[in-house]
């Protein structure tokens, strides 16, 4: 199933994520695609707050934030820098419950997944808009 979404602010951006967030299963994996500052983490942020998760921050340096509260874990990985996926060791952190994963640049390592993702593509439009096209299997 495809969905299209816009956005025009953060706030909204955000908004969007706690709304996609309230139909996620626990082991759900999402792959985030789209330029740099095109929102990503912004939507993750909003993922994160439905879960009551706070203090998002990007990964890009670290590769892989991880977020707990005491029912949920949240993992948040940045994939921009990563030249050879095959160097991380992934698999330690697909087969946990109660367990959210985010991955931008995801389209890194869709191949490599044991399960099939939720897309999220987010376009930049004119006028700062934000397209945002959710793909479920």
């Amino acid at each position: 199933m495809i969905e299209i979404l816009y956005s025009k602010t953060e706030e909204e951006t955000e908004n969007l994520g706690k709304n996609l967030a309230k139909t996620l299963k626990m082991g759900a994996v999402i792959l985030l695609t789209g330029p740099l500052g095109s929102g990503k983490t912004c939507l993750t942020r909003g993922i994160a707050n439905f879960f009551k998760i706070t203090e998002v921050h990007s990964p890009t340096f670290a590769i892989i934030n991880q977020y707990k509260n005491q029912e949920y874990q949240l993992l948040h990985l940045d994939l921009y820098r990563i030249q050879n996926i095959h160097d991380l060791d992934l698999d330690f952190y697909f087969n946990k419950k109660n367990q959210v994963i985010i991955i931008e640049w995801g389209e890194k390592i869709e191949s490599l997944l044991p399960q099939k993702p939720i897309k999220i593509s987010i376009e930049i439009e004119e006028n700062n808009r934000r397209k945002i096209t959710v793909t479920t299997p």
